[in-house]
């Protein structure tokens, strides 16, 4: 069984962010047989523990990047040494061989400058980093990074994945713009707050609101009663952290 390392640790905004999508989307590689590790308070000896421990064959790093190293949760975890001029710190050796044998994920700023490179120079399988800063737009002041609609909707259809062979969207029209504006319909099958269902096979079903008496309404309602279930064990999850 492959193992997934994530290390990401919500020591800022853009972090937290991080932190709370990469746990969500995990979700996705656990329910199909992968073992997924997630590293929340990383530094540079726990990173090399987890390593020994787990020998994941992917890696993911997220956290601020500059063009010769990582850092994560004010750590640099992965550098080559050098004078990084966007972190602006002094690093004072190389390590990328830690990551030698692995696929690796580095989503961070700056970093495929050079630390992408190196890390191939020293036997990483494949490397995927930006070469510039990233941004993404979000609410002020969000509470739960999970419910921040700008965040979520900047660029993509927002679809949450329930576990019930469905994904979840709060608002319909949401999905009919999402349509009309790519052509397409999306790839999973979605339900909605008023429980109408958009397939991926191009079909639109008839919501919990219709004045119709058929299998699908009751298909339609039970799948809102089982998400609305689901989403409250989540919101418990949240609170607990």
């Amino acid at each position: 069984m492959a193992t997934i390392l994530i290390a990401c640790s919500p020591v800022d905004t853009p972090c937290t962010y991080a932190y709370y999508y990469w746990k969500r989307y995990a979700r996705t590689p656990a329910q199909n047989g992968y073992q997924v590790v997630i590293l929340k308070n990383a530094s540079l000896p726990i990173f090399e523990q987890v390593l020994q421990k787990y020998n994941p064959r992917l890696v993911i790093l997220n956290g601020h990047g500059g063009s010769k190293a990582t850092e994560i949760n004010n750590h640099v975890i992965v550098g080559v040494e050098s004078y990084d001029p966007e972190l602006g710190l002094k690093i004072y050796g190389t390590n990328t061989a830690l990551l030698a044998n692995r696929l690796v994920y580095l989503a961070t700023c700056n970093c495929g400058k050079e630390l992408a490179f190196r890390l191939i120079d020293a036997g990483a399988i494949a490397v995927l980093a930006y070469r510039e800063p990233f941004i993404f737009l979000s609410e002020e002041h969000a509470v739960n990074p999970l419910k921040d609609k700008i965040a979520l909707t900047r660029h993509n259809l927002f679809s949450e994945d329930i576990g019930i062979n469905f994904y979840y969207c709060n608002n319909k029209n949401d999905i009919l713009e999402y349509i009309k504006r790519t052509g397409f319909f999306p790839k999973t099958d979605i339900i909605t707050e008023d429980g109408v269902m958009f397939l991926s096979s191009g079909f639109i079903i008839a919501g919990k609101n219709k004045n119709i008496e058929s299998q699908n309404l009751f298909i339609n309602k039970k799948k809102l009663s089982e998400y609305k279930n689901i989403k409250i064990e989540k919101q418990k999850e949240f609170d607990k952290e």
